[in-house]
């Protein structure tokens, strides 16, 4: 293992071409304590372990010699491993050589383009050795294949192989067109995705894989593709066949011809499907449970925050398009004599029976919440104050034909009062007002002995 002092004491370190073909490996990470961990994994497996201690480091030994594979840390000084990736990407020698990132963050925070950045992989700490070797070990076993085809031909020859032979072997789509942006060279694992065969996508145009429906959104997404884009970087639906449909990310860059034109592009295929399948639930779980906040849990109905949240609205839209609605407050008569009498259980029971009737009595755009306690509040959009009382009467009516004993009611029976007030567009109070005088017209129902709707006072703009 060589030391991050100098360039000489790295590449003095490989073994002489006369001995066993090296694997170079080139670890670049700022912390001596995590590199010396991943190179105490990797020594057993007899590769020739180059350190960097940062990205000014790394790119002076990708300059000085080929390696079989780069472990680069996300997260440096002064350059980042992103930054460091791009660099060394410029470098035709390492443009093709084979990056992957070890980070501390989570999967879901690594944006699927960063394998146009110069990834072909993640590993997230903490590092499992078995992880780590398996992975260096594929391209290790690329590399001293390729290292023993390089022995046998030219250099420019050994090198077209090289090249070649990893990318047949890389764990993701490899692709190039030509300057008509019909396919000139795939992968196997490009042929994998794709279901094509190479000898069917020679010459073919490079959407071959794509359906009508995305040819036609593509087209009305770029309109100006291949004018001034020099890079492309998109998602795409492979489906068709018997096998089931994947979604994979399409990454390219032009290859510039003597003239500044374009020459080709050069690109990546990777299958993303389990990542988007990831997001997709995560973006349902997130939606699911912003519904559940919203939810009062015995009744099932809005709760406060409901309420807020759509008043808000609710008043934005009446100050912008001039709507109006109302706002029933409703209170079960004399609801603490009930659970006096008949158990909290039982006041639980008639609360979800209630709001349970209120649900079934309001119409497709009434909106529902439990106010607190054994108060409950509906908006009416639209309603004035007599449409409004006409569907109050009807929902108190219905909580009444329930017929749920109460032997403390007048009626024998479980009632509910309710109060109604409007907001008018014509009046300049807001939702907390109309909530007030919902509340004082409640409270003249109850005085007026319960089981009844009552209107709030009307007053002049």
């Amino acid at each position: 293992m060589t030391s991050s002092n100098g360039l000489a004491g790295h590449i003095g370190s490989l073994s002489p071409a006369s001995e066993k073909p090296s694997v170079p490996i080139l670890v670049v990470d700022d912390n001596a304590s995590k590199r010396l961990a991943l190179t105490s994994v990797l020594s057993p497996l007899g590769y020739a372990i180059v350190e960097a201690d940062d990205g000014l480091m790394a790119l002076r030994c990708v300059s000085a010699q080929d390696f079989a594979v780069i472990l680069l840390d996300v997260n440096m000084p002064a350059m980042d491993g992103f930054e460091t990736a791009a660099l060394i990407r410029q470098r035709w020698q390492s443009e093709m050589t084979p990056i992957i990132f070890i980070t501390a963050a989570s999967k879901d925070e690594i944006r699927t383009d960063r394998y146009a950045e110069g990834a072909v992989d993640f590993i997230f700490t903490p590092v499992s050795p078995d992880e780590l070797r398996a992975k260096v070990s594929v391209f290790a076993k690329l590399f001293l294949q390729a290292s023993a085809l390089a022995a046998r031909a030219s250099e420019v020859q050994a090198t077209a192989d090289q090249l070649r032979l990893l990318t047949d072997a890389a764990p993701i789509g490899i692709f190039q067109t030509d300057a008509e942006n019909n396919y000139s060279y795939t992968n196997p694992c490009w042929s994998e995705l794709t279901g094509f065969t190479t000898e069917a996508a020679i010459g073919q145009p490079w959407s071959i894989f794509l359906d009508m429906e995305q040819r036609v959104r593509l087209r009305s997404e770029y309109p100006n593709a291949g004018s001034d884009i020099t890079e492309f970087s998109h998602r795409f639906e492979i489906r068709g066949g018997d096998a089931p449909s994947r979604i994979v990310l399409v990454t390219s860059k032009a290859i510039p011809n003597v003239d500044g034109g374009s020459a080709g592009w050069v690109g990546l295929l990777a299958d993303v499907t389990a990542e988007a399948g990831e997001q997709a639930a995560q973006s349902d779980a997130r939606d699911e449970l912003a519904a559940i906040a919203r939810l009062d849990p015995l009744t099932g109905l809005g709760n406060r925050r409901a309420l807020q949240e759509d008043l808000d609205l609710l008043e934005a839209r009446v100050e912008r398009y001039g709507h109006r609605y109302c706002i029933a407050l409703f209170d079960v008569d004399l609801f603490k004599s009930y659970n006096d009498t008949y158990g909290h259980q039982a006041g639980d029971d008639i609360l979800r029976a209630v709001a349970s009737e209120l649900k079934r009595q309001a119409r497709g755009g009434d909106a529902l919440y439990r106010y607190g306690g054994e108060e409950f509040l509906c908006i009416f959009p639209e309603q004035s104050l007599d449409t409004g009382t006409k569907a109050v009467q009807r929902m108190r009516v219905g909580i009444e034909a329930l017929t749920i004993p109460h032997a403390e009611s007048p009626t024998g029976a479980l009632t509910i009062s309710a109060g109604l007030a409007m907001l008018d567009p014509g009046h300049t109070k807001s939702a907390s007002d109309v909530l007030k005088e919902a509340d004082e017209a409640l409270y003249r129902a109850k005085q007026l002995g319960r089981n009844r709707v009552e209107q709030a006072v009307l007053q002049s703009a």
